[in-house]
């Protein structure tokens, strides 16, 4: 199973309704037959999640690995960097919208 992000919650506080789905993988397969999400899915779906109202990002698709899969390095590094991100820009994602209204040229 390879890992995508899971939305929860939105500015409401309601359960957001964007959900990334995973890949799941036959157990019995080799792990080389195993489609494994790229880092750029993985930063568009945490992006959709967060313009649809997500509050709150999980990843799942890490537990139960079989021994002989090692998460892609790629990846554990898109993970970190996407973190820092939005944990760097943590008071302007969670800021009340503005009251002001904007227009674009």
């Amino acid at each position: 199973m390879s890992a995508l992000p899971v939305a929860t919650g939105d500015s409401t506080g309601r359960a957001a309704t964007t959900k990334s789905s995973t890949t799941k993988a036959d157990p019995a397969a080799p792990a080389a037959t195993a489609r494994t999400v790229k880092p750029d899915e993985i930063r568009a779906a945490v992006i959709a999640a967060i313009k649809n109202g997500a509050t709150g990002i999980g990843y799942r698709g890490f537990e139960g690995l079989r021994l002989d899969v090692k998460p892609d390095p790629a990846i554990l590094a898109e993970l970190k960097k996407i973190n820092e991100t939005i944990t760097a820009h943590a008071a302007e994602l969670l800021a009340d919208p503005a009251k002001a209204e904007v227009l674009l040229k």
